[in-house]
């Protein structure tokens, strides 16, 4: 590459950086332009062009150049994915998807009913020799019977005749109404340890080219992960050695999201989930007594009006901690500060936020003194603020508005730095992972975690020198890997077979 289109290169990844996408797009329309062949900058592209179609013409162009390269595979699988589970919800007939079909396969006698209107629509269509129609609606039958048969692409094998189209919708419909198999349910391994052979088919959860981590990796994360019993997102609440030489350990026997923990480990707060009632709160536990300690809060949120209190953000002595929640009055999202040092029992709380805007997962700082939060507002879109919690002043440290999404920030130990997730408008599923340096009146960005795949939950480690977070990069599940700062290295934690989040890291 020359200098010159080295520099636009460069160009465009701060452009990148700073959420100016539309300036970024057209640099490297530019350099790939001059440089077909130039692999690096159809990746960049493929993050900033404007639509589905234009990605897949991208990764497409990549694997051209690089057969091998796995970010495009990764993200071609992913967009033909994401056709496919489109192509679920397209009407079959007016008023009818093929969802609603799978759906009404619950009942077979409707099942059945639904298989023979689509196949008496293909006679009709075939008797009115319309012959375009007919290869579709074709195409249409074979997909609401449920047939997993090959289906060959020639002539011969699309003008079936009407008596071989009835017969298998009937066959495959009668079959639907053979009791399934029953099956045993085991619980989430600690660590994918079996190696699967070629005939297996297990799907790898261990990403290509990332090292595991250092014995020497200091402290503790915690997080959730696993078998998601609740079907709303709430998992096992667990620790885990950031050396990963010991397995993962229960915290407590309740399901929950969101863990976070001071520096000494001491104190840890989660979204906790009770099975028996199906019904959700914030506690705090000592982790000396896990089960003993475990207190909530309602008093408070009830005098405050707040619901659906989640997303706490704790100080490094435990003092202090920060939430997001809906005050029933307005429906608005708020953050509030609550204040322990004279104890749980006798908790005070400040609403920090009330200006017609919604704001998200908030972060306290190390030493309890400023907050950071995600402010959405629909006039200014989406930029992380910074906020003052005795005078209540607020300082922008984004300002892209909606072209990137930001979210999860988290201080570093300095209470000067820190980390974010933020993702390509209309794109969620594409999370990168950001530096963020608070100046006094303002702040500074740079790009830290990029890939195609979804990075997401930075937690910095109590030295501010490694970063844990979630990718989806192996086996289109979820695990924990660390990045360490000043090598860009990234380490691979866990090789669960279920999606696991870290949330905090202590010392201990």
């Amino acid at each position: 590459m020359s200098e010159d289109l080295q520099k636009m290169y460069q160009d465009a990844l701060r452009a990148m950086t700073t959420g100016d996408n539309e300036t970024a797009r057209n640099l490297l329309y530019q350099l790939v332009e001059e440089d077909e062949e130039n692999v690096e900058a159809w990746v960049a592209l493929s993050k900033v062009v404007e639509n589905d179609a234009e990605k897949r013409i991208c990764l497409t162009t990549i694997l051209q150049l690089d057969p091998t390269n796995e970010y495009a595979q990764k993200a071609l699988a992913k967009s033909e994915e994401k056709i496919e589970k489109g192509k679920s919800e397209e009407e079959v007939y007016p008023g009818i998807t093929r969802v609603m079909i799978r759906r009404a396969a619950i009942g077979s006698a409707a099942y059945i009913l639904i298989v023979f209107t689509i196949t008496f629509m293909l006679l009709s269509v075939i008797n009115g020799n319309k012959q375009g129609q007919r290869i579709e609606l074709t195409s249409i039958a074979r997909n609401a019977t449920g047939t997993v048969e090959a289906f060959t692409a020639n002539e011969t094998a699309i003008a079936l005749t009407e008596i071989q189209v009835a017969i298998s919708a009937t066959e495959l419909a009668q079959s639907l109404i053979t009791p399934s198999a029953t099956f045993t349910r085991t619980p989430d391994p600690a660590f994918a340890t079996w190696t699967p052979t070629p005939t297996e088919g297990v799907a790898s959860f261990r990403a290509q080219e990332v090292a595991l981590v250092p014995s020497n990796l200091p402290g503790t994360i915690y997080g959730w992960g696993g078998r998601d019993t609740s079907g709303q997102g709430y998992l096992d609440i667990f620790t885990l050695r950031a050396n990963g030489l010991e397995p993962k350990g229960e915290i407590i026997n309740e399901d929950g999201r969101n863990i976070v923990s001071n520096v000494p480990g001491q104190v840890v707060l989660f979204e906790r989930f009770n099975r028996r009632f199906e019904e959700t709160a914030l506690v705090i536990l000592e982790m000396s007594d896990p089960q003993g300690s475990i207190t909530g809060f309602a008093a408070l949120w009830g005098e405050a009006g707040a619901i659906e209190v989640g997303n706490p953000s704790v100080s490094a002595d435990g003092n202090r901690f920060v939430v997001d929640a809906t005050v029933r009055a307005t429906g608005l999202r708020e953050v509030f500060l609550v204040d322990t040092t004279s104890g749980v029992q006798t908790a005070t709380f400040t609403q920090l936020t009330n200006d017609g805007a919604n704001y998200t997962t908030p972060a306290i700082s190390q030493d309890g003194t400023r907050v950071l939060a995600v402010r959405q507002d629909p006039g200014q879109g989406t930029d992380i603020v910074l906020i003052d919690p005795i005078t209540l002043d607020q300082i922008q440290m984004t300002n892209d508005g909606d072209a990137l999404i930001e979210s999860d920030p988290m201080w570093n130990p300095d209470n000067q730095q820190g980390v974010f997730r933020a993702h390509p408008s209309g794109q969620p599923d594409s999370g990168d992972i950001y530096a963020l340096r608070v100046l006094p009146e303002s702040a500074a960005t740079s790009l830290m975690i990029a890939t195609l795949d979804d990075e997401t939950n930075p937690v910095l480690d109590p030295t501010g020198t490694f970063v844990a977070f979630a990718s989806d990069r192996a086996g289109g599940v979820y695990n924990i890997y660390i990045f360490e700062i000043a090598t860009s290295t990234t380490y691979q934690l866990t090789e669960f077979e279920f999606d696991h989040f870290p949330g905090g890291w202590s010392l201990n």
